[in-house]
């Protein structure tokens, strides 16, 4: 008889959860790596503030790709 508590190996396999862990996991990582790349390309300049709109920018044009 049960106490209320249960054991969740019995419970049905829920791929949706494991299957948004893997694609939150992938964007992450795609991120990451086109952050990277524009990062490399303003490698060694001062950080003014025309300067940061212009990273923002290419950034978000890189992810609409």
């Amino acid at each position: 008889m049960s106490d209320g508590n249960f054991n969740r190996s019995l419970l049905p396999a829920n791929s949706y959860q494991s299957g948004y862990r893997a694609g939150e996991a992938r964007t992450k990582q795609k991120v990451k790596n086109i952050l990277l790349q524009v990062l490399k390309e303003f490698e060694g300049e001062r950080l003014t503030p025309m300067l940061e709109n212009e990273i923002l920018s290419k950034l978000k044009g890189e992810l609409d790709k």
